[in-house]
């Protein structure tokens, strides 16, 4: 059953940093001509977000991070990660 709970957290996570995305609070990285770079990339348990380096667009993922800790649970482990 932690497997699939697992998932549906996921998917909420994935959805915010599409919603992000999609409001222009969050620049993706410009590819070559006609290539689309991803916004983000989730994997068992690692979550990898492809973006420019605009401060605004960290301090909104910072605070969806926030929020979405207080709502699940599930914490980022600064030792494990990095901006």
């Amino acid at each position: 059953m932690s497997p699939l709970l697992f998932c549906l957290a996921e998917d909420v996570l994935s959805r915010s940093i599409s919603k992000l995305v999609s409001e222009g609070k969050l620049d993706l990285i410009i590819g070559a001509k006609n290539y689309k770079i991803p916004s983000h990339t989730l994997y068992v348990d690692d979550v990898m977000i492809f973006c420019s380096a605009k401060m605004s667009g960290i301090l909104n993922l910072e605070n969806l991070f926030i929020e979405y800790a207080n709502c699940s649970g599930q914490c980022v482990n600064p030792i494990k990660s990095s901006l």
